[in-house]
């Protein structure tokens, strides 16, 4: 009788620790899909091409990532930026570029748009404006172009619901560099982030207030940058924004 009891005894302890055993599987994966998955590092890649004609520029960027031991999408995000506008409307018979003339640095933004038209084969023609008047007659003049892009520029900036507008009015696809020219109705924008680059001005108000001289601080560079596109303005243009874009994108606006 002893040993029958002694066997039972086992047999429950044995049926005792495979049920705690299978519960264990069991709650493994949810235990497992509780954790956080960790963040990995985004890198962003601008450049000044189509992806067929630079496919070997990206790739060697790629490459030279791996051999120091990186895996993509595994342990670091890569972000090519590309020509988007072109990538977009895939063909673009002209770009119209609207510019301040009183604005000194649209000289070096005016080398690079040409520089990038002439690698993509895309013609540019240069619109100027100083104010509203000139923002009306300089997108109003028939320009032929297929698509604009805007200049960074306080006046342009601060008339940018004007722009739209008369873009929209054209049936022409517009890119800025802020999303609040998306906002208004723009098709795009990809540029700093400008909230980010504000928020960052607390750090020379501080290092000023703790006695630093202002002449000593050094000159920082944008590190947050966001590409935003307007669904409903690419769907009033007859366009259809690729999946690559989309994902690309830091923010789809509806």
């Amino acid at each position: 009788m002893a040993s029958k009891a002694c066997g039972s005894t086992r047999r429950r302890v044995r049926r005792r620790e495979f049920l705690a055993a299978g519960l264990g599987v069991l709650a493994a994966p949810v235990r497992g899909a509780a954790q956080p998955a960790p963040k990995l590092p985004r890198v962003g890649f601008l450049f000044s091409f189509t992806p067929a004609s630079g496919r070997h520029l990206w790739d060697a960027c790629r490459r030279g990532l791996r051999e120091l031991g990186y895996v993509e999408d595994r342990t670091i995000v890569l972000l090519p930026r590309l020509e988007l506008l072109a990538e977009v409307l895939r063909t673009v018979p002209r770009v119209a570029v609207l510019t301040n003339p009183d604005n000194s640095s649209h000289v070096v933004f005016l080398e690079e748009t040409r520089t990038a038209g002439e690698r993509l084969g895309i013609p540019r023609q240069k619109l100027e404006a100083r104010n509203p008047d000139g923002i009306r007659q300089a997108l109003q003049g028939g320009s032929g172009a297929a698509a604009l892009i805007v200049f960074d520029d306080p006046v342009l900036w601060s008339h940018r619901q004007l722009i739209v507008e008369l873009a929209a009015s054209r049936r022409t696809p517009a890119m800025d560099g802020y999303s609040e020219f998306v906002d208004e109705g723009g098709l795009m924008s990809y540029g700093p982030d400008r909230i980010d680059l504000y928020r960052r001005t607390a750090g020379y108000v501080d290092r000023i207030l703790r006695g630093a001289r202002a002449g000593d601080l050094p000159i920082e560079q944008p590190t947050k940058f966001e590409l935003v596109v307007n669904r409903k303005t690419a769907n009033a243009l007859g366009l259809t924004l690729s999946q690559a874009v989309l994902l690309r994108a830091s923010r789809v606006s509806e």
